[in-house]
């Protein structure tokens, strides 16, 4: 900063002699709160801050009694168990808008799938709404991603495997080929 009360910056390009400055955005403005906010850890750091407070509110306050408690706590874990099984939803756009089903992770689609399907038979064994919807939201999910993956090809196939040869230094001064190492990437 030249000047760190207004916070101006200036950077000298290399074969000019003209300076450029711009201005930072005050610490407390929106400009900088977007900023901020656009970091995946900032947010993760911020929801974890708030669930901390939260739980802490909840067990520590004493005239909240334990039904109250036990509600509350199920109500935050459906809203967080909501949140992580909407996730495939920018990727269930991504399939419809390319109409390329390479972006969805086999694996974890199943497993989610599954595991949201069994919650979901559980929830209803024990007649728990609370299991019940943000566990049905997941298995619906997976769902619609297993019939995108049945009905929209993947094009990205582009992978191929190619031999790499290494070369490695011998202390011999002999020049046969036998000092390389061929093995297969694929790419």
């Amino acid at each position: 900063f030249d000047d760190v009360g207004t916070g101006t910056l200036s950077t000298k390009k290399r074969n000019r002699s003209s300076v450029q400055t711009s201005k930072a955005p005050p610490a407390f403005s929106l400009r900088a709160l977007k900023l901020a906010l656009s970091c995946h850890e900032t947010k993760f750091m911020i929801i974890a801050t708030l669930w901390f407070i939260c739980i802490s509110i909840i067990n520590l306050v004493p005239s909240i009694n334990q039904e109250a408690r036990e509600t509350t706590v199920a109500m935050m874990a459906s809203f967080q168990l909501v949140l992580y099984y909407c996730a495939p939803l920018s990727t269930i756009c991504t399939v419809l808008s390319k109409r390329d089903s390479s972006s969805i992770h086999i694996p974890t689609m199943i497993a989610n799938t599954v595991n949201a399907s069994f919650w979901t038979a559980y929830g209803f064994a024990i007649n728990d709404f609370s299991i019940i919807f943000p566990n049905g939201l997941g298995a619906l999910f997976g769902v619609i991603q297993i019939v995108l993956c049945a009905c929209i090809p993947r094009r990205n196939n582009t992978s191929f495997v190619k031999d790499v040869k290494i070369d490695v230094p011998s202390k011999c001064d002999d020049d046969d080929d036998d000092d390389n190492i061929v093995f297969p990437v694929k790419f």
